[in-house]
């Protein structure tokens, strides 16, 4: 399990994440993009590499805004063999640097 999740992006969307445990970081590219409704679409480039030589199946995530101003997001895994294991939920929560 990862407890945390940081992922930057510049204007044009284009980003890198790390994805922390406590025994392992996976990283990749990312892009980021925001759509005329508000809401955020996340794709990760191809699988996201571990430092333990595992990888997380690629990823296309979608989040929008509650009427509490939290970012609720959906996580897809095209590629995942399991498709059961292949969607999630999530909360994003913006820090600062």
């Amino acid at each position: 399990m990862y407890h945390t999740w940081k992922l930057c992006f510049d204007e044009k969307g284009n980003g890198k994440q790390s994805l922390i445990s406590t025994s392992n970081t996976c990283e990749s590219s990312v892009l980021a993009e925001f759509r005329d409704d508000g809401s955020l679409k996340i794709l990760d480039d191809e699988n996201v590499s571990c430092s333990d030589d595992s990888y997380i199946f690629r990823r296309e995530m979608s989040c929008s805004l509650d009427n509490s101003g939290k970012a609720k997001c959906r996580s897809y895994q095209p590629d995942s063999p399991d498709s059961q294991r292949g969607s999630s939920n999530f909360e994003l929560v913006r820090t600062k640097k």
